[in-house]
């Protein structure tokens, strides 16, 4: 019997982009050989041409996180992102929303890392099991929605308070709870979320059924 000798596939590269140093040594000690690459920015990677792992653990905005993820995602259909960020909740969506392949909480990456790794390079989606009901649009109120849309259009607190009739500790009140839904932390953060159509918000964050507004200063 004739038997050829295939070569197995490579082993997947994988890449790391961090700036903060004890979270870099964090990482690398929980993957260790597997690791090809270290850099601060993803710009200062040099990917490979065959199939890799970029984690990601970016200290920049929402907006920077997402632009980084698609970036990545960009440069090669054999490119898996999994990002390593602090906290969850809407962050999460945002994430997956851009392209990013997993989500590791930065407090279990010792246990949960290496296994995310084995999942996506399976071509499965990983996010921690608390996670898992966030990952969809976020649940707006009514309120929340009218005020937000007021926002796009680029009225101020006091103008939109005094549009819904409502006072303005009370629009400021309802953007902190829209914004933590959103997972972002200003009006412009908010706005790149709404106005980005691979989010697919704009369709809900509309005014609705808001009276007329109200004239003078």
């Amino acid at each position: 019997m004739l038997v050829e000798n295939v070569e197995s596939p490579a082993e997947p590269a994988t890449c790391v982009v961090c700036s903060e140093p004890r979270l870099t040594q964090r990482i690398v000690a929980a993957l260790g050989p597997q690791i090809v690459q270290v850099a601060n920015d993803p710009s200062e990677l040099d990917l490979p041409s065959g199939r890799a792992v970029v984690v990601l653990a970016s200290d920049a905005s929402p907006t920077g996180r997402v632009a980084a993820i698609r970036a990545l995602v960009a440069a090669g259909d054999d490119i898996r992102v999994v990002l390593c960020h602090a906290t969850g909740g809407a962050e999460v969506r945002r994430a997956l929303h851009a392209g990013a392949h997993g989500y590791v909480l930065e407090h279990e990456l010792e246990d949960t890392l290496g296994p995310t790794i084995d999942v996506v390079l399976a071509g499965q989606i990983a996010v921690p099991r608390e996670e898992r009901l966030r990952v969809g649009p976020p649940r707006l109120s009514i309120r929340e929605r009218q005020i937000l849309g007021l926002v796009v259009k680029g009225h101020t607190n006091y103008e939109i308070a005094s549009a819904l009739f409502l006072a303005e500790s009370t629009v400021k009140s309802h953007l902190s709870s829209a914004f933590l839904k959103l997972g972002v932390r200003s009006r412009s953060e908010a706005l790149d979320v709404i106005l980005d159509a691979e989010q697919g918000l704009g369709g809900q964050i509309l005014p609705v059924g808001a009276p007329p507004y109200a004239t003078g200063s």
